[in-house]
């Protein structure tokens, strides 16, 4: 809880013991707060590393943060999605100066993303792979056309919920590999392949024998 939004924790902090699940704050004074969350991957406690999501309390889901008033007694239905202050990504090029490409690459916020390009004879295509912690990866090619469109490799929220690491790699054929630790597999390490339009998984899934926290990938 903070009174300002640059303040660090104050009058109070708990934890989940499952996403979704109740929680309360004790010996919070009254006045006005606003209210952050974060999901402590790696179980540090303290401060949120910074590839761990959180998300603060948006009660017009509009973008941004949203205060509480304590005054005398409880207040409740305090809930907190991460990423709710998370925009849909832009991409943008400089040759000069910067330029937007096309439009928002997602048409809801994504939590994590990673960048690529396609080596075609003309040009090189931009190529993003985002998370929607809920849902899932998705991988979104510019078409490069008149207008301006981000299109989906294969199916989108291709991978499960929960995606907390993403990497993305385009190989010398121009197909495109995906890595990712998420949520529901204790974060272990995935690594996917488009090609002949689909997503299919690179040898085992749930590889890595721990949590992978930080994932890069280059293939040869």
């Amino acid at each position: 809880m903070h009174p300002n939004l640059d303040d660090p924790p104050y009058g109070g902090e708990t934890s989940v013991a499952s996403p979704g699940g109740p929680y309360t704050v004790s010996g919070v004074q009254d006045g006005v707060y606003y209210v952050s969350a974060y999901l402590d991957v790696d179980g540090s406690g303290g401060e949120p590393g910074e590839e761990e999501p959180d998300g603060w309390y948006d009660a017009d889901d509009d973008g941004n943060p949203d205060t509480i008033t304590v005054s005398g007694g409880n207040v409740t239905g305090v809930g907190i999605t991460f990423g709710d202050i998370t925009h849909a990504p832009e991409i943008q090029s400089m040759d000069g100066m910067w330029e937007k490409i096309g439009d928002a690459v997602s048409a809801e916020r994504a939590e994590r993303l990673d960048l690529d390009f396609y080596s075609d004879a003309e040009h090189n295509t931009p190529a993003v792979l985002f998370s929607h912690y809920e849902k899932g990866l998705t991988l979104m090619k510019w078409d490069g056309g008149e207008d301006q469109a981000w299109e989906p490799e294969g199916s989108p929220y291709f991978a499960p919920g929960g995606t907390f690491i993403v990497a993305l790699d385009i190989n010398n054929y121009d197909e495109p590999n995906a890595a990712y630790s998420n949520e529901p597999n204790n974060f272990k390490a995935n690594v996917e392949h488009y090609v002949s339009d689909a997503w299919s998984l690179v040898g085992s899934a749930d590889f890595s024998p721990d949590a992978a926290y930080n994932i890069d990938m280059q293939l040869k």
